[in-house]
Order: C-alpha cells, then sequence, then structure tokens
C-alpha cells in the first residue's frame, strides 16, 4: 500500500515531471489502482437546510480535508447551497458523513426542543385529544435531557392588577 504522502509525490511527478518521470509516475500509479483524476480539487456543490446543517458541513469538509481553513464559496448569503473546493473521494466522504450527521443532529435538536418544552412546563392546561403511543426510550432521553437545561423563569404580569 501507498502513503498519501508517496501518492501525492507520485501525481505531482505525473503531472509536472519531466518526461521520463511522468512515465515512471504513470506506471506506478497504473499498477498501484490510483486515479490522478480522484486528487485533482474541484468546486463541488453541496447543499443545506439551515444554518445548523451549514455548520455541520463546514465541520465535516474541515475533518475530511484536514484543514481547518477550508475554502466555501456562496452565491448569496440567502442561498442554501455552497461550493467547496475537495477531490472526488473527499466529496463522497464528506457526503457520507454529512447524511448520518444530518440525521441525528435533527433528532438530537429535536430531542433538545422536547425538553425544554417539559423542563419549562410549556403546555396547554387542557390536555391533547388524540395522543400517540408514547415512545418510553424516547420519554426517557427527553427526560434526562431536560434535567441538564437550566429553568427559564417567567413573571406572569397579565392579570397581576386586576
Amino acid at each position: 500500500m501507498i502513503s498519501e504522502r508517496r501518492k501525492k509525490a507520485l501525481i505531482e511527478m505525473a503531472k509536472r515531471g519531466t518526461l521520463e518521470e511522468q512515465n515512471i509516475a504513470e506506471m506506478i500509479i497504473r499498477r498501484s489502482g490510483i486515479s490522478i483524476e480522484d486528487e485533482e480539487k474541484e468546486k463541488i456543490e453541496f447543499k443545506f437546510s439551515n444554518k445548523y446543517e451549514k455548520r455541520l458541513l463546514h465541520q465535516i469538509s474541515g475533518m475530511v480535508t484536514n484543514d481547518p481553513n477550508v475554502i466555501y464559496y456562496t452565491s448569496n448569503k440567502k442561498s442554501k447551497t455552497i461550493w467547496i473546493e475537495v477531490t472526488k473521494l473527499q466529496k463522497i466522504e464528506i457526503d457520507l458523513f454529512y447524511s448520518i450527521y444530518r440525521r441525528e443532529i435533527k433528532e438530537e435538536m429535536e430531542i433538545t426542543f422536547a425538553a425544554f418544552i417539559q423542563r419549562n412546563n410549556i403546555y396547554p392546561q387542557k390536555p391533547m385529544d388524540n395522543q400517540e403511543k408514547p415512545d418510553i426510550e424516547r420519554i426517557r432521553k427527553i427526560l434526562n435531557r431536560a434535567d441538564t437545561i437550566d429553568k427559564t423563569h417567567v413573571r406572569k404580569q397579565i392579570g397581576a392588577f386586576s
């Protein structure tokens, strides 16, 4: 197996070396199954829905490229699309992590929201009519999370002077 450093050196030699160096590098690259096209960076489009998914994409691309200063391109501030300069292999890896973490962070945020509602007792006085069968595991997660949230104190002033 060829190390990453050697792989990059071979690809660089195949692109910029003398004719003899290019031929040798290309022969080694072919034998090892490396594709020069896979190592070339290009601007690749990634879509997101909200600011948390955008931050998640930034984190993942930094992790995959091992570069905390990854450059992102957007068409405007309201756009839900960013372009990142990565290789095709890095794009595949980013897509994989993003699809998994995106689903998980959505679930965690929903649990945190439900825990906030639970902790601060933000419910109507009248019970709901058509309640679904409760998911015990989800309720346990919500109650555990609610214990970690500071309660928000609100002074009710409507009707205080009547």
